[in-house]
């Protein structure tokens, strides 16, 4: 028996519950943290309960079991432990319905080991009788080799590890119960750290601190899996397939030709091609010469693209015979692809040595700037290793998985479907541009193909919502497990009928911006509370952090409204080649009484948000999506939230638009839940709640939401003006 005291206990147990972690918790986290080591990567632990309530004082087996998985991942204590305490809150509620019993078990991820926690901490709930002594206490549980016992006597905590040494690794026992008493003896620091600022976010909803692997480009995990897989398949598309090994050699034969033609560490290399299996070679064989990827779509202006290459100093440039305009940019050497994979380069078996690390460019992708002229957004390797990590390790991504890429190389949504699912061993079914555009072809390659994952914005899933009916109409349509929606606003109505027509899949919801690499937080989507005005923003990702700041960037209060922040190893490297912008956007210096880690680099986005008090974030708009009409401020958000709550509106949107005479209008596009409602009622439903000024005077009814390249809701594409019902002047 090893055996231990803590004597602050009750001091510790108070500042626990400050941070949201039960004694409980704090315990078992202490406890999988010592186990690890030896004992695997991942593993079982079962976990004794007991009854709430007064059943517990009469003679009876009264004992309930939850079983918890122990990982080998580094997390930090207190996150561990809020971690289990929700699934022992989970199992404590459902103690009462036998049938989940089975289901609670086969929850657990990895072998049970013969190993077990106790914890009792209401002995002094239950005094003996007079007369009656207590003895010294020991465990033994039939089948278990280890028994951790945890005894709350008075304000001291007593504990106690019950073991058969036989029966674990040799010289363990001693290392383990020595890593859990350090963990127990830190516990009394956290007695005396001050609670958090009770209006203000707790630091601990920015701990997002978790290690990653950041040693080598990205380039170079697609390479592994062509090492390690390399007759499985890669790419699909309609009519074809590619090996990893194919890949490879395609993506090696163009890296060779770039470095033949001068492309070397950290040079920007711009695309253009038609969709399809070329433009991922394109972009992984630019990364395997060193260089940085820049899309530019062939469907662009002349002048818009000559833009983007020249703001980039792109000297050379990848391209098609769909893109008519390449030929004729001056200054710009054009590599015609399919003349290069047509012809064998003599070392194109092996892969150039990388000459590029994780802190280089790896791509620039263009977004809208406000002054008219786009601003390309720059990315090193860094933040896309994270980003890929922290996908692995949340959602389970690997070999099993079939991405559907139906997003353009322009929009950073296809970073992860390339480099990321790729880099982890999984395939990618590339849509083509006819499948792209039809919601019928895209749904039949959910029906045909074993797709696991759609990745897309809100606008492009909903289009094809009306074609979905149930799961009995989608054969084959049953492999799709994880959806992710981002981008733009997922409506209220979406995640629902996704449901009934999918319902093992997984909706997450997921936000940041083009600046903080893709993605840099997520909200599961498990239900949608009639109460929201939107989904949820969600919490940060692995080693992203998240602010809520006043105009002097100081923390505003849980619940009021701010500036959002992004920080953390998901920010990019700025704008490239835009130094005065970049300093603008990604702020830098001291920022003290941040509620997280000492920062000294902060994004700052344009958006408003607030916390919730359970930690979520809420997206409230862009700083822009407000606007002044007759004088007044008006948030075209509040309105559209008001509208969705009309019987007859599925979703909506709000413009302001110039009427013929030059003057304002407010316009509301409706999409209807099945009939149009008539426009007097919407336009009362509004006015029931808001005030005049921001009743919009020409209400207009589409049948579906125009979209972007990208996916993405195309607002300038919305008719005006509007002709119809709700055309007339209010």
């Amino acid at each position: 028996r090893l055996r231990g005291t803590l004597p602050d206990w009750d001091a510790v147990v108070a500042a626990a519950a400050d941070h949201g972690c039960t004694p409980d918790g704090l315990l078992l986290a202490a406890y999988a943290r010592a186990l690890s080591p030896g004992l695997g990567d991942v593993f079982a632990v079962p976990v004794v309960r007991w009854p709430d309530g007064t059943d517990a004082a009469r003679p009876a087996e009264l004992t309930a079991l939850s079983w918890v998985s122990v990982t080998a991942e580094a997390c930090p204590l207190l996150d561990l432990a809020r971690r289990y305490d929700a699934v022992l809150a989970e199992d404590r509620a459902a103690d009462a319905r036998r049938g989940l019993t089975a289901l609670r078990r086969s929850r657990r991820t990895g072998p049970a080991l013969p190993v077990v926690y106790t914890g009792l901490f209401d002995l002094d709930a239950h005094p003996l009788p007079d007369g009656v002594t207590a003895a010294d206490w020991v465990t033994s549980t039939p089948g278990v080799v280890l028994d951790c016992v945890a005894v709350q006597e008075g304000g001291v905590l007593e504990y106690a590890w019950d073991a058969l040494p036989d029966g674990l690794p040799p010289d363990w026992l001693e290392d383990a119960f020595a890593r859990f008493a350090a963990d127990l003896a830190g516990l009394s620091a956290l007695a005396r750290t001050p609670a958090d600022d009770p209006g203000l976010p707790p630091a601990r909803w920015n701990d997002t601190a978790r290690p990653f692997p950041a040693d080598l480009p990205v380039q170079l995990l697609v390479e592994d899996q062509a090492r390690i897989r390399p007759a499985e398949v890669a790419l699909r598309w309609s009519g074809g397939a590619l090996s990893f090994a194919e890949l490879e050699l395609r993506a090696n034969r163009l890296a060779w030709t770039l470095r033949d033609a001068g492309v070397g560490r950290g040079d920007v290399v711009g695309v253009s091609l038609r969709r399809g299996p070329d433009m991922v070679v394109a972009v992984l064989g630019i990364l395997k010469a060193g260089g940085a990827y820049l899309p530019v779509l062939p469907s662009l202006p002349r002048d818009r693209a000559a833009v983007m290459l020249d703001d980039a100093a792109a000297g050379c440039l990848v391209a098609d015979a769909s893109c008519g305009w390449a030929a004729t940019m001056s200054g710009v050497r054009r590599v015609d692809l399919d003349a290069v994979l047509s012809r064998p380069h003599p070392r194109e078996a092996t892969a150039p040595e990388p000459v590029n690390d994780v802190d280089d460019l790896a791509y620039v992708i263009f977004t809208s700037g406000s002054t008219g002229r786009p601003k390309g957004v720059g990315v090193t390797h860094r933040p896309m290793l994270n980003l890929f990590e922290w996908a692995r390790r949340t959602f389970g991504f690997g070999p099993g998985d079939l991405g559907l890429c139906v997003t353009s190389l322009g929009f950073d949504l296809s970073v992860f479907d390339i480099f990321g699912l790729l880099g982890l061993g999984a395939g990618l079914y590339i849509a083509d541009e006819e499948e792209q555009r039809d919601p019928r072809l895209l749904l039949r390659v959910l029906r045909t193909e074993p797709v696991t994952f759609w990745n897309s914005a809100p606008t492009t899933l909903a289009h094809l919502a009306p074609e979905f009916g149930g799961p009995a109409d989608l054969p084959g349509g049953d492999a799709l497990r994880l959806v992710f929606l981002s981008g733009d606003y997922t409506p209220l109505w979406l995640p629902g009928r996704m449901r009934e027509a999918f319902p093992d899949a997984t909706l997450v919801s997921l936000g940041g911006a083009t600046e903080a690499t893709v993605w840099s937080n997520y909200f599961v989507v498990d239900r949608v509370d009639p109460a929201w005005r939107s989904i949820p923003y969600g919490r940060p990702i692995d080693n992203s952090r998240y602010y809520v700041l006043d105009e002097r960037r100081r923390p505003v209060p849980v619940g009021t409204e701010g500036d959002l922040y992004i920080a953390g190893d998901c920010l990019a490297a700025g704008y490239y080649r835009q130094p005065e912008l970049t300093a603008e956007r990604f702020v830098t210096g001291d920022f003290p009484g941040l509620p997280g880690p000492p920062e000294t680099r902060l994004y700052a986005t344009g958006d408003r948000a607030r916390h919730g008090p359970d930690g979520l974030l809420h997206f409230l708009g862009r700083r822009d999506g407000q606007v002044k009409l007759r004088g007044y401020r008006v948030e075209l958000p509040e309105i559209e939230h008001r509208l969705r709550g009309h019987p007859g509106v599925a979703d909506a949107v709000v413009l302001l638009r110039k009427g013929s005479g030059g003057e304002d209008r407010l316009v509301a596009y409706v999409l209807p839940d099945g009939e149009p409602p008539a426009v007097e009622d919407v336009r009362a439903h509004v006015a029931a709640a808001l005030p005049d000024y921001m009743v919009p005077g020409v209400v207009g009814f589409v049948t579906e939401w125009p979209a972007t390249a990208n996916g993405k809701l195309d607002r300038d594409a919305l008719p005006w003006p509007v002709h119809g019902p709700g055309a007339a002047p209010a």
